[in-house]
């Protein structure tokens, strides 16, 4: 049998443990998926799963999954987004929030009443400023990377922004 066979065991065949055994013996270490209708905990005889890690077993009616590889923090492999809540001066809350994708910053924001999200061509400085602060924070957790920071520090300066630096601001 190749790496990539699939087996179709018939109804009420007794022969899967062993050949699953088989397999297992002839390359210890392929993973093998098996799938069946029967409980998983079958193909967990004996506590053969402690012995041989590379068997995922699920039924049917589970989710089959394989592990992923392991991801460093700063590689996000999905949207990269950042939410927060202010007050405005009439007192009501707001909630932004930012998204990249690509290399394409997004805003949208709301308040708390409004049923619909507004989405910013150009955000609003104090949005930027705020956005700058909370990837700060998690720029010094290693939760995000600096170009990320860079970027929006970018948009900042190009028109004609500034910001405080956390540190500067407990001073004050």
């Amino acid at each position: 049998m190749g790496v990539n066979d699939n087996v179709t065991l018939e109804r009420g065949s007794m022969l899967k443990l062993e050949l699953l055994k088989e397999r297992k013996a002839l390359r210890p270490n392929l993973p093998v998926l098996v799938l069946t209708m029967n409980d998983e905990s079958l193909y967990a005889e004996d506590d053969d799963r402690a012995r041989q890690p590379n068997i995922l077993a699920r039924s049917f009616n589970a989710c089959a999954t394989l592990p992923k590889a392991p991801v460093a923090p700063h590689q996000n492999t999905m949207r990269n987004t950042h939410v927060w809540k202010t007050t405005t001066a009439e007192g009501e809350k707001r909630e932004v929030r930012a998204e990249k994708f690509g290399k394409r910053w997004r805003l949208q924001a709301k308040l708390k009443h409004d049923p619909s999200w507004t989405y910013y061509d150009e955000p609003l400085m104090e949005d930027l400023v705020a956005l700058r602060d909370v990837l700060f924070r998690k720029y010094q957790r290693k939760h995000l990377s600096h170009d990320d920071l860079a970027a929006i520090e970018k948009m900042i300066t190009d028109r004609g922004g500034t910001w405080v630096e956390a540190d500067e601001a407990e001073e004050a």
